[in-house]
């Protein structure tokens, strides 16, 4: 159970964005056990720090969300620490350089999107 419920929430942080009939998160989503958002309003806009972790408490995803949609750098580990997935999302879209790594913490793949593609 604690496994199926660790790879709902890395399937989820992978996910958000990419649902394509919606383009923000609902808040109601970021209360889990599991994620602690900070959160901070602004001209009644949000924005949270999200961190997850695993049963065993380490880290497996941090992101930060502007005005409801994922902003800034994202960053999901591995059960060992290491990084697993490094990028940046802009308006809910990823942008930039994204890298995926092997559990060894080698390179495993290098993309460039440009708003989402």
């Amino acid at each position: 159970m604690k496994k199926i419920l660790l790879l709902l929430l890395l399937i989820l942080a992978f996910n958000i964005s990419s649902i394509s009939y919606r383009k923000s998160i609902d808040q109601r989503q970021l209360y889990n056990r599991n994620i602690k958002p900070q959160r901070h309003f602004k001209n009644k806009l949000t924005n949270a720090k999200v961190i997850g972790y695993c049963e065993n408490g380490k880290v497996i995803f941090k992101g930060n969300f502007k005005n409801g949609k994922k902003d800034g750098e994202w960053l999901t580990y591995y059960e060992n620490g290491k990084i697993q997935a490094k990028g940046n999302y802009k308006g809910g879209e990823k942008d930039g350089e994204w890298l995926t790594y092997y559990k060894n913490g080698k390179v495993k793949l290098k993309i460039n999107y440009k708003e989402g593609n």
